[in-house]
């Protein structure tokens, strides 16, 4: 285990559980190694028993057989008994049997010996080549993975969008604003765009009104609280809202953590404006043109100050095909919420679907 050297830049809990898996495996092996050792150890000794008493025996039968001779030749010539010469005959019989069994045991004692050896040798065959196959798998999921981080870091340099415009345009309507320079860098991986008060020029008083509220907005005790604190921020731009609409307004402004409410959108956008040149905002007329064929609709808060009402001539005029919602009494941005605006947004993105399959 000392010989393990982990990359350097892999995960110390990762090193610690390969390095357990590892030492289990060992463990186990060892283990099996071991008993198989003292079973060979067990039958060497039969062995050795086996054959002391081999050699025993094949030391005593040359003494007894003279012996059996006497017996035989006194008991013929009627000068001894034949209780002996049997005795002494039976002696020798029994020592020849015995001896006939004990080769037999000695045969055994050989054959277990080299199963047991045999056994031995297939088990740490067996550990190398499973040890090998593993590591042999795993260089080559491991070869796999690296490619597939190559082409995941090409496919990333591919896919990375370098915004014409600075940080802050990157955050405000990111979505619209990142599809437009999408359609420049990946044209074909655009089914379609919906532009919810967003456009290739956004209004500089618009982004000051946001500056002044954003990330300085009172933490309210609840979600009612918070309805009126909405209201009185942006009652001028929604005038028609009721106060369930209010409350759904606040649900998407803060969000329940910890028994009370924190803001829902990334407070870094109030860093990022704070040190802002809000008056010369570049425009997108190049990325907006670069949707001429993916299907478009904008919708427009009628009194948004973002998304100008000139602005969205300008974009009607640039191209035919463009459908257009207003909805009336809201601002920047509209909340999406009317029965209306939502069956004209599902009508033009199943549209999308269907020219996607064409």
């Amino acid at each position: 285990m000392a010989d393990f050297t982990p990359p350097v830049d892999a995960d110390p809990a990762l090193i610690s559980t390969q390095r357990q898996l590892l030492l289990n495996q060992v463990t186990e092996h060892r283990a099996k190694i071991a008993a198989l050792s003292r079973q060979q150890a067990q039958k060497e000794a039969e062995q050795a028993t086996t054959l002391a008493t081999i050699h025993k025996l094949e030391t005593m039968i040359p003494v007894i057989q003279p012996r059996v001779d006497i017996r035989k030749t006194l008991m013929e010539k009627e000068l001894g008994s034949k209780l002996t010469y049997y005795e002494t005959l039976q002696l020798l019989v029994e020592q020849q049997e015995e001896l006939s069994v004990q080769k037999s045991h000695l045969h055994e004692a050989e054959a277990a010996v080299a199963a047991v050896r045999e056994t031995r040798g297939q088990a740490v065959a067996e550990f190398r080549r499973t040890l090998s196959d593993e590591l042999a798998k795993a260089v080559q999921k491991a070869n796999g993975l690296t490619q597939d981080l190559i082409k995941a870091e090409q496919k990333t340099r591919l896919q990375l969008l370098t915004a014409p415009v600075d940080g802050v345009v990157q955050q405000l309507a990111n979505g619209g604003l990142l599809a437009m320079m999408l359609a420049v860098l990946r044209p074909t991986a655009i089914g379609g765009v919906i532009l919810n008060d967003i456009g290739p020029v956004i209004e500089p008083q618009g982004l000051l009104r946001i500056k002044g509220h954003v990330g300085k907005l009172p933490i309210p005790r609840n979600f009612e609280e918070g309805a009126e604190i909405l209201r009185w921020l942006f009652d001028a731009e929604f005038p028609k809202l009721a106060p369930q609409d209010w409350i759904a307004f606040a649900q998407r402004t803060w969000r329940e953590h910890g028994g009370g409410l924190v803001p829902d959108y990334d407070l870094k956008l109030a860093r990022t404006l704070q040190g802002a040149n809000l008056e010369r905002l570049p425009t997108l007329w190049n990325q907006f043109d670069a949707l001429a064929r993916v299907p478009l609709m904008v919708i427009r808060g009628a009194n948004s100050d973002m998304l100008a009402s000139t602005t969205l001539d300008a974009m009607l005029a640039r191209r035919r095909e463009l459908e257009v919602a207003v909805v009336p009494d809201q601002g920047h941005a509209p909340l999406l919420a009317e029965p209306k605006l939502i069956r004209q947004i599902a009508a033009f993105v199943a549209s999308c679907d269907v020219s996607a399959r064409r």
